[in-house]
């Protein structure tokens, strides 16, 4: 027989529906509670998720930021080290090609800007084709297709 706490003047009613249960079986396994409140193992076993997904997230969004840091060594190794210098891949990707974020319906150029040793570079470009090392692109997204593109509409990246 279950016993209910009394009801008193100043009692407010809480519905089950919005209370913590006892016991929550979730894809990361069980998770106890107490009075809505997370015991030790159970906090534990939410940080671990927490950290594994967070880890995951950081490791899927780095791959374009990956993909041109080593694009941008293959092209130094070729000699390609001035900002004026453009690296073309002339046909289309296919499954031997060595770039993580490659896809196989775009010819690909790329050139690697050096601020630093270069200075202020201005950059002219059709609309959606500027990116940055992680694969970021700059500029109006739909413009190049409804052809309302002005070189003003471009903004300064900081």
């Amino acid at each position: 027989m279950a016993t209910r706490p009394p009801v008193l003047k100043m009692t407010t009613l809480i519905p089950n529906q919005i209370t913590t249960p006892d016991e929550v079986d979730t894809p990361i396994g069980k998770l106890d509670f107490f009075d809505g409140v997370p015991p030790t193992e159970t906090v534990d076993t939410i940080l671990d998720y927490v950290d594994r997904a967070r880890a995951v997230e950081v490791f899927i969004k780095m791959i374009p930021a990956v993909s041109m840091l080593n694009i941008r060594k293959g092209q130094r190794a070729l000699g390609l080290t001035a900002c004026n210098q453009v690296l073309i891949w002339e046909q289309l990707a296919d499954s031997k090609s060595f770039v993580l974020t490659f896809n196989t319906s775009t010819l690909y150029a790329w050139s690697f800007l050096d601020l630093k040793k270069d200075g202020p570079i201005v950059v002219d470009v059709p609309p959606g084709m500027l990116d940055d090392m992680c694969v970021r692109c700059h500029g109006p997204l739909n413009a190049f297709n409804d052809k309302t593109w002005v070189p003003s509409d471009v903004e300064a990246v900081g």
